[in-house]
């Protein structure tokens, strides 16, 4: 294999890269750092390791960026790629590359070798290393496995605007403002109707990773928000309260999965909801919210915003405080992920990985 254009990664990062990608550092302390570990292009060779039964076995990430689907090693060497049909569900374990009817969900290994086959109709999705297919009127949903097993499918009389999934347990969200939890095989273990208001739609839901903590942000003037706690006699209410936004479309939100808050996008950035109001950090931003991630070093929360001139991805600690903000100018697809220390950015046909570190 050819390691030339690997030995010369920062070069190109610095003639190519430099003209769209800046670092802005934020004056917080010398103990974050935030060290490249590498930069790809997604129109790279494919590196002929990724056909050895011994790389087979090793750690890959899959990416999906613009209208291209691929696989790169821990090492940052392309193992697979291949053209987007309509669009796809990618998994470091596999994918689905579908078309715009999908009536069979194809689904690849992360080297494009033929794994099963999905009979069912719908859009893949993943919540939490758990797949779902979202049925194609919208109104009912199905958990799959990559072994081409449906685990349960369940019909719904509503459109569903929102659902997250925890270890079990499966939340959704509808547009008359109900809100259920399903349990492992796809059944009813809770059920509130969260108002009457007919523009009650629920816009978030969001379950901790251990079905211990679910949220939901709901309702318009004003939009609202509710937690709920698990408790030996079922989820118990924890919290209510209000948010400054009237989006009436999808919100973007998680549980942050080391202090258990509810991290919300509000009209004037980020909401950070505790189960005490005393908790509660609002964290103002200008720019639209396209994605909210979670970091495993020191409680840090990721984002990626989006402006005219182009995107910003930020760090921001759980009290609200900014540590590094990069800016990238111009338009084109973006793919971002968070990966135990490390966050990967794909923008403009280059994916650069980032480590996170404490000194």
């Amino acid at each position: 294999m050819n390691d030339k254009p690997h030995r010369y990664g920062l070069l190109i990062f610095f003639m190519i890269l430099v003209g769209y990608i800046a670092l802005f550092p934020i004056p917080l302390g010398k103990e974050l750092l935030l060290v490249l570990q590498w930069i790809r292009s997604v129109d790279d060779p494919i590196s002929t390791l990724g056909q050895s039964s011994q790389s087979s076995k090793e750690k890959v990430t899959g990416f999906l960026l613009g209208k291209t689907i691929g696989y790169l090693s821990e090492a940052g060497d392309l193992i697979y790629r291949e053209s987007v049909l309509y669009s796809a569900l990618v998994t470091d374990r596999g994918f689905i590359n579908y078309s715009a009817i999908p009536k069979t969900l194809v689904v690849k290994d992360p080297r494009g070798n033929f794994l099963s086959t999905l009979r069912i109709e719908g859009y893949p999705f993943a919540r939490k290393n758990r797949l779902f297919v979202l049925l194609t009127d919208g109104c009912g949903l199905a958990e799959v496995n990559l072994e081409g097993e449906i685990l349960w499918k369940k019909d719904f009389n509503q459109l569903i605007t929102s659902m997250d999934a925890g270890a079990t347990a499966t939340a959704i969200g509808f547009w008359d403002g109900t809100l259920l939890l399903l349990g492992s095989k796809g059944e009813v273990v809770f059920q509130e109707k969260l108002s009457q208001d007919p523009y009650g739609v629920v816009y978030l839901t969001s379950l901790t990773k251990d079905d211990r903590m679910m949220g939901v942000v709901f309702g318009l003037n004003p939009q609202r928000g509710i937690l709920w706690e698990r408790t030996p006699g079922g989820y118990k209410r924890v919290r209510s309260f209000q948010l400054s936004s009237n989006f009436r479309r999808p919100i973007q939100g998680l549980f942050d999965p080391k202090t258990e808050r509810f991290v919300i996008e509000d009209a004037e950035g980020i909401s950070i909801v505790g189960k005490a109001k005393e908790e509660d950090v609002r964290v103002p931003l200008k720019d639209r919210i396209g994605t909210i991630t979670s970091c495993s070093i020191d409680k840090l929360l990721l984002l990626c915003t989006q402006q005219s001139e182009g995107r910003k991805v930020m760090g921001i600690t759980d009290k609200g405080k900014r540590v590094f903000l990069k800016s990238l100018v111009g338009e084109g697809p973006l793919w971002f992920q968070s990966e135990e220390g490390s966050f990967f950015l794909g923008f403009k046909k280059r994916i650069i990985k980032y480590r996170v570190m404490l000194e």
